[in-house]
């Protein structure tokens, strides 16, 4: 007798023919250019002093790096290390070269793919079509392929956030079982070692929780457990992702550290001709010029596929109204909606300079949402 839950060829046929497009989008020609793109001036500069041990990396008070004077890059202490980490481990393998500063983003970006699959597949099992389009979505959106090109941290906090919702998902169906828990708690880590941007899976976490105990979904102690134990988790991953630091400096410094990244976040007075505000994200109207050879003219932009991204739009205020209109609430669709509110919305209040790849988080949840929209069996 042939079993029901089998996974249908077809299915398999048009993943792996997305992941592989996706993938090939993504590492295709990735050495080039051999030289620095956008902020990877930064990062990278910062990855080799972290491959070399050596503790310039976390120290704040530097100005242009003399090794790098032709480039003029500069220490990127801004952000936790756990990115830099991975990559300076690429290199410890690969070599000092473009294409091993980036093959990291580059093969994160593509377990992206698989994982906005599995994470339609989880929130609607019945669906025919939506796990397909929302694994599309992923492989040609062309800020997270941009994104997934350079050796910058961005890929990998959404990855990790996304990862870490679909845990949370997961925690949820499966009646509190803690191994999801414990994954869930574990990924929300990752994000925040990644990015200042990851904690915001704590806001996420906190308003849910609170949503389901006035849903009567959980109790009062699994929700103080849950955020108790992922609050731990957070917390403990971000301090050990400085592990490399605390072998070369007292927590004094790294607490001085912390004070200069908040001052950075909040203080900082700068423009940038290819910035974008928050609001101004969805609409995708201003996307960023990351490179020009002189000798060839040919220029690297990180653009949205348009025709995909305004289409996202439109399912994402489509659903939006549908879901506060109807009475009877899609939990589902409350949840991605929730979690696009909490990984955009905050950025409103942002004093700092940000740009349009700050809005992948919340971009992965648009994506799931169009999928679901165009599949009508994603209920």
């Amino acid at each position: 007798m042939r079993n029901k839950k089998s996974w249908p060829w077809w299915e398999a046929f048009f993943l792996s023919l997305i992941v592989v497009f996706g993938g090939w989008l993504r590492f295709r020609h990735l050495e080039e250019p051999n030289a620095y793109v956008f902020d990877e001036v930064y990062h990278v500069p910062t990855i080799k002093l972290i491959m070399k041990n050596d503790p310039q990396a976390y120290e704040w008070w530097h100005g242009e790096l003399e090794e790098e004077v032709e480039s003029g890059a500069y220490i990127d202490w801004l952000h936790p290390p756990l990115a830099k980490l991975i990559t300076a481990a690429s290199l410890k393998i690969f070599g000092v070269q473009s294409w091993a500063w980036r093959a990291p983003s580059a093969f994160v970006g593509a377990l992206l793919i698989i994982v906005g699959f599995a994470f339609a597949k989880t929130l609607w099992p019945k669906a025919r079509w939506a796990p397909l389009i929302a694994a599309l979505l992923f492989a040609t959106d062309g800020v997270a392929i941009a994104q997934s090109r350079l050796a910058m941290n961005d890929i990998f906090v959404t990855f990790f956030i996304t990862l870490s919702v679909w845990f949370y998902y997961l925690y949820q169906k499966k009646s509190a079982n803690n191994s999801w828990l414990l994954l869930t708690a574990f990924t929300a880590g990752l994000a925040a070692a990644t990015k200042w941007s990851g904690f915001l899976l704590g806001l996420f976490f906190l308003i849910w929780e609170v949503y389901r105990l006035t849903q009567k979904k959980t109790s009062f102690a699994h929700a103080l457990k849950f955020l108790s134990i992922t609050a731990c988790a957070i917390c403990m991953i971000y301090l050990l992702s400085y592990w490399q630091l605390f072998t070369q400096h007292d927590f004094g410094h790294f607490l001085g550290l912390e004070k200069q990244v908040w001052r950075y976040q909040t203080r900082l007075e700068a423009q940038h001709p290819y910035s974008a505000a928050a609001w101004q994200w969805p609409f995708a109207w201003q996307p960023i010029y990351l490179y020009a050879n002189p000798q060839t003219g040919e220029q690297l932009w990180s653009q949205p596929f348009y025709p995909f991204w305004y289409l996202g739009l439109f399912c994402l205020l489509a659903t939006a109204w549908r879901t506060f209109k109807d009475k009877r609430k899609t939990p589902s669709t409350l949840f991605l909606l929730g979690a696009y509110l909490c990984f955009w919305l905050p950025w409103c209040f942002s004093p700092r300079i940000m740009f349009l790849h700050h809005y992948l988080p919340a971009l992965t949840f648009v994506w799931l949402l169009t999928a679901k929209y165009l599949d009508v069996r994603a209920t």
